[in-house]
């Protein structure tokens, strides 16, 4: 009956053929499953997508809430690292306090005037690579060292040290990341350390330094961190210098006995605190 059917229906749209009509040949019963179907697959699409979203909102739930309890963490360790540093801070300071650093200060205040319009240093001689630099700093390191081994040695109750060349991973590094690539900006290859026992004797040499007849050490640069301590508390003096004719540039670190021995403990925490980007942060 239905084939029947279909035939008389393509019978009659044959005369209507250029309305571009459509017939459908499907009983009504069949058009109503049909469209049953189609609400039922529509109405499980809509659960998949909702049961997925579901999945994903909980997922995201999840990984806030392990962001949230790991910035809660993060929170009690810097706290924690942070009163570290202030014990630190307190420390240096009740050393620092403790010594007649009247002379010490107005010593190097004078020196850093001299030296005031000196920030940008550099070697005289231009450097290709890593390995030019340290050819020349190698050569130049004995005579410096001797210049400046002499210089100290006329003030009592200081101790002279003479620090390696710097690595050339170091000097890479440094190069790169400081001064975009500029290899003559380094000039801490050859370096060496005074320590002093008290600050009248470091006063002493510093303001020795200031005179330019007064020894082959000549102060090219001065970051004076006796005045102006690092984050943390640490006071010490960093010099870059020459010596008589060579132009080669150095650093002469001055120290303090008793704050340098707290530096040992204080620099793991300091590297620590770096680590985590919170080495210039206080405790409020």
């Amino acid at each position: 009956q239905l084939e029947v059917m279909m035939r008389e229906v393509d019978q009659v749209a044959s005369n209507f053929s250029g309305l571009n009509l459509e017939f459908d040949y499907k009983p009504r019963e069949v058009r109503d499953r049909d469209a049953e179907n189609a609400r039922v697959a529509e109405d499980l699409r809509d659960q998949r997508e909702l049961r997925q979203r579901t999945l994903q909102v909980g997922a995201a739930q999840q990984q806030l809430e392990l962001h949230k309890e790991r910035q809660e963490h993060m929170e009690l360790l810097k706290g924690r690292l942070l009163r570290l540093k202030r014990e630190d801070e307190l420390e240096y300071r009740k050393v620092w306090d403790s010594m007649d650093t009247e002379h010490l200060l107005a010593a190097s205040a004078a020196l850093g005037r001299v030296h005031a319009d000196s920030s940008f240093v550099q070697q005289s001689t231009p450097f290709e690579s890593a390995n030019d630099l340290l050819a020349e700093a190698e050569e130049a390191q004995p005579i410096m060292l001797e210049s400046m081994r002499k210089a100290i040695a006329a003030f009592p109750g200081s101790h002279f040290v003479a620090g390696p060349l710097k690595r050339k991973e170091r000097i890479v590094e440094k190069a790169e990341k400081e001064y975009g690539g500029n290899y003559a900006r380094v000039v801490d290859v050859v370096r060496a350390s005074v320590v002093f026992q008290n600050a009248a004797d470091l006063a002493r040499l510093i303001g020795s330094l200031s005179d330019d007849e007064a020894t082959e050490v000549k102060v090219v640069r001065v970051k004076d961190r006796f005045s102006i301590p690092v984050s943390g508390g640490y006071r010490d003096m960093l010099l870059n210098v020459r010596v008589g004719d060579l132009q080669h540039v150095g650093e002469l670190q001055l120290h303090i006995e008793s704050i340098k021995a707290i530096k040992p403990k204080a620099h793991r925490l300091y590297d620590l605190l770096r680590s985590y980007g919170w080495e210039g942060e206080s405790l409020s």
